[in-house]
C-alpha cells in the first residue's frame, strides 16, 4: 500500500528506485488464513513472499521472505497476527534470529502485535518468522485453526500511523494468498479517503473476534508428563479437580486455568493442588481453590531441597491449612500472586529451613479463616528457619493474626516497602532471630486484638536481636514499635544490637508509641548490649499528660524529653498536627484512628 498524499493505493511496481520520486512510506503485506498456522505468504507491491519453513518447524510457524529492497537496515517493521491462540508467548525471528526481535504474549482474542527496527544485515532476502514459544498441548495447536498476519514497514518517520493500514477482519479481498514467489491479485485504489490535509484517515473500529472454547479432554497431569523437560507447557483455560506433582524443570503457564480441590458437587476432597518435587519449575497464571490439606502445608507446596521455583501471578485461596509454601526450597519466590481465605494462613515459609527466598508484591489477605490459634501459626504469612528471606512490595490486610511474622531462627530477614493494614496481631513480627532489616513499610491499625503490653505493635521485636528499624511509617496500631526480651531458651542468644531510627510513629493516649520492654533480668537495658533508637519523629492526638507513651529500663514514660535521656530514643522528635497529617496522607493512611 502507498499514501499518495489523500488516499492509501496499491503499489503496482517492483522496488522503489532512487529517483523515482518520494518512495512510498509503508508498504504492507497479508498472509492468507489457513489451517493449523502453516502460512501462505500475500505478497503486495514490492515485497516477494513465500512460505517457508522456520523453527521449529512449518506446523507451528509463519515464515515470510522479504526483498531486501522492502525492509531496508533501519526501517521499523510492525506486526499484527490474529486467531492465534490466546496468552501464548510468540517469538519473531529476523533471518533466522531472535536478537533484537520482539517476544510477545497475544491477547484474550488471540491477537498479537509487535514492532522492532530492521538491524543491519547482508545482502539478499531477509526472513521474517514467528512462532509459538515452548511446549504448547496438541490440544491447544488444535484450537487455532487459522490464523492472519499483516506486517507493514515505514521507510520513514514521517509515515502516516499503521493503525490507517488496518481493515475490519478477514483475509484482503482483492488478492488472493500464493505460495509461489510472485505478487498475486489485480491492483486497484483503495476505497478509504483521508480527511482534508493530506492525513491519513483514522482507524476502522476492528471486528471483536471470539476465541475458540478450550480443548479439556486432557488432564493436567497428562500435559505435565508429555511436556518435555525445561519446555514452557501452555495450559488451556479448563477447570482441573485434580492434585499434580511437576516432578521436572518446566514453565507452566496457566493463565485462565483453575484448579478446584472440590468434586462436581462441590465437596471439598482434595489435600493438594499441586507439589513441585523439581527445581527450575515456573507456575504462572493459575487461580487455584480449596483444599483440605493440613496445618502447616501448603495446598501448592515445594518438596524440601528444591531450588529456583517461582510461583507468579497465581490467585490462591480457600485452603485449610495454607494457601502455598515454599517452606524448604531456596531461591524460589511467591510474586505477584492473590493469597487469600486461608483456613490457617496465606503464606508458608519454614518448617525445614531455606536460603534467599522472596515473597513480594502479592496481596495476602483474609487468611486464618478456621480461626487456628494464632500463638502457633496462623495469619498472612508465617516464616521459619529461613536465611535471607526478603519480604518486599506486599499488600497485607484482614488477616486474623500477624501480617508478617518470621520466627525460630530467622537469620538476615529484609523485609521492606510493604504495606500492612488492619491486622488483629501485630503487622511485623520477628521473633527470636539474628539480624533483620525492617525498612520503608507503612504498617497502620494492627494489633487491637491483643492489645496487651506490646503484643500489638505494628512493628514487633520478639527476643531477637540484630534488628535494624528505620524509615517506616507506624500509625493508630494498639502500640507503635515494641522490642521485647523475654527468658527464652530457644532465643539465639541476648536481646543485643537491636536499632529502632528515623521512623514515624502515630498513636493514641494511653498507648505506647516506642517501647522497649523486657520482664526478666536479661542485659536488654545493658549499654554494652547496643540497643537504642534515634532521630525517630512522633505524633499523639492529644498533648503530654503523664499518660504512658514510651519505656525503658521498665519505666514507663510519659515526656518525650525524659524518653530522649535513655539510650531507648535520642534527638527523638513531636511532629505538628498538620505536619502528621501530610505524612499519613503522603503515605495513603487515614489522617485519623
Amino acid at each position: 500500500m502507498v499514501w499518495d498524499g489523500t488516499r492509501w493505493v496499491r503499489d503496482t511496481t517492483a522496488a522503489h528506485a532512487p529517483g523515482d520520486g518520494e518512495p512510498p512510506r509503508w508498504r504492507r503485506i497479508r498472509w492468507g488464513r489457513v489451517v493449523g498456522l502453516s502460512i501462505a505468504a500475500l505478497v503486495v507491491g514490492s515485497l516477494v513472499g513465500a512460505a517457508l519453513p522456520s523453527a521449529p518447524s512449518a506446523a507451528t510457524s509463519a515464515t515470510l521472505t522479504l526483498d531486501p529492497a522492502a525492509a531496508p537496515a533501519g526501517s521499523t517493521v510492525h506486526l499484527v497476527g490474529e486467531h492465534l491462540l490466546a496468552y501464548v508467548t510468540y517469538q519473531v525471528t529476523w533471518d533466522g534470529s531472535a536478537t533484537g526481535a520482539p517476544q510477545a504474549e497475544t491477547d484474550g482474542q488471540g491477537v498479537l502485535r509487535a514492532d522492532w527496527v530492521v538491524p543491519v544485515a547482508a545482502a539478499g532476502p531477509h526472513t521474517l518468522s514467528v512462532f509459538p514459544v515452548g511446549h504448547v498441548s496438541a490440544g491447544a495447536m488444535a484450537d487455532a485453526v487459522s490464523s492472519t498476519f499483516m506486517v507493514a514497514v515505514a521507510d520513514d518517520a514521517t509515515a502516516p500511523p499503521l493503525a490507517a493500514l488496518a481493515s475490519p477482519g478477514g483475509a484482503d479481498p482483492s488478492t488472493t494468498p500464493t505460495t509461489g514467489p510472485s505478487a498475486t491479485g489485480a491492483p486497484a485504489a483503495d476505497p478509504t479517503h483521508a480527511p482534508a490535509g493530506g492525513h491519513a484517515p483514522p482507524p476502522p473500529t476492528p471486528r471483536p473476534v471470539k476465541a475458540p472454547p478450550p480443548d479439556c479432554r486432557t488432564s493436567l497431569q497428562g500435559l505435565i508428563n508429555a511436556a518435555p523437560s525445561g519446555s514452557t507447557l501452555i495450559v488451556p483455560a479448563c477447570v482441573y479437580r485434580e492434585s499434580v506433582t511437576v516432578n521436572k524443570p518446566l514453565v507452566i503457564s496457566g493463565k485462565g486455568a483453575v484448579i478446584d480441590g472440590r468434586n462436581s458437587s462441590g465437596s471439598v476432597v482434595r489435600s493438594s493442588w499441586m507439589v513441585i518435587t523439581s527445581s527450575n519449575v515456573t507456575v504462572t497464571g493459575f487461580t487455584m481453590r480449596y483444599a483440605n490439606n493440613a496445618p502447616q502445608t501448603g495446598a501448592l507446596q515445594t518438596a524440601n531441597g528444591v531450588r529456583n521455583v517461582v510461583i507468579s501471578n497465581c490467585d490462591l485461596s480457600y485452603a485449610h491449612g495454607a494457601d502455598v509454601s515454599i517452606g524448604g526450597a531456596s531461591y524460589s519466590r511467591v510474586v505477584s500472586c492473590k493469597v487469600h481465605h486461608g483456613g490457617q494462613e496465606g503464606v508458608h515459609v519454614g518448617g525445614s529451613g531455606g536460603t534467599g527466598n522472596l515473597v513480594a508484591n502479592n496481596t495476602i489477605y483474609d487468611n486464618n479463616t478456621a480461626g487456628f490459634n494464632v500463638e502457633v501459626e496462623a495469619g498472612g504469612m508465617k516464616a521459619a528457619g529461613q536465611t535471607d528471606l526478603t519480604v518486599s512490595g506486599n499488600v497485607v490486610y484482614g488477616n486474623n493474626g500477624p501480617g508478617l511474622w518470621c520466627d525460630i531462627h530467622c537469620h538476615g530477614w529484609v523485609v521492606k516497602g510493604n504495606r500492612i493494614y488492619g491486622n488483629a496481631y501485630a503487622g511485623i513480627m520477628f521473633e527470636i532471630g539474628d539480624g533483620a532489616t525492617i525498612s520503608g513499610n507503612v504498617v497502620w491499625k494492627n494489633g487491637w486484638s491483643k492489645t496487651s503490653w506490646g503484643w500489638g505493635a505494628g512493628i514487633l521485636i520478639s527476643s531477637s536481636r540484630n534488628a535494624d528499624v528505620y524509615g517506616n511509617t507506624v500509625a493508630w496500631n494498639a502500640s507503635g514499635i515494641s522490642v521485647i526480651s523475654q527468658n527464652r531458651g530457644d532465643a539465639p542468644g541476648p536481646v543485643t544490637g537491636d536499632y529502632v531510627h528515623g521512623n514515624t510513629i502515630v498513636g493514641q493516649p494511653g498507648r505506647f508509641l516506642l517501647a522497649w520492654l523486657q520482664d526478666w533480668g536479661g542485659v536488654m537495658y545493658a549499654s554494652s548490649s547496643g540497643n537504642h533508637g534515634a532521630a525517630d519523629h512522633y505524633y499523639v492526638t492529644a498533648a503530654e499528660n503523664g499518660q504512658q507513651r514510651f519505656e525503658w529500663n521498665a519505666s514507663a514514660i510519659g515526656s518525650l524529653g525524659t524518653f530522649n535521656g535513655t539510650p531507648g530514643e535520642e534527638s527523638g522528635a513531636y511532629l505538628s498536627a498538620a505536619s502528621a497529617r501530610s505524612v499519613l496522607a503522603g503515605a495513603g493512611v487515614p489522617t485519623s484512628p
